[in-house]
């Protein structure tokens, strides 16, 4: 996975529902969906997961936890 940095702006609040309200519908997490808008703005792949790989990974990292935490105990 490429690495990511954050980005933080300034919305209306009823353009910020749309956002997640759409990105629901998709059943993508509001980044996905801002991600796949601005690369297909700017002519750059998509990817269609969904964001598919990074929660995965996110899962696996946080299982890895778990099994750290109950080694411990």
């Amino acid at each position: 996975m490429s690495m990511r940095k954050q980005l933080s702006m300034v919305l209306e609040p009823e353009l910020i529902d749309a956002i997640k309200g759409r990105a629901k519908e998709l059943s993508l997490t509001t980044t996905a969906y801002i991600t796949q808008l601005v690369r297909r703005d700017l002519g750059l792949p998509v990817s269609t997961d969904g964001g598919l790989e990074q929660r995965v990974k996110l899962l696996e990292e946080r299982l890895e936890s778990l099994k750290g935490d109950q080694s411990a105990n």
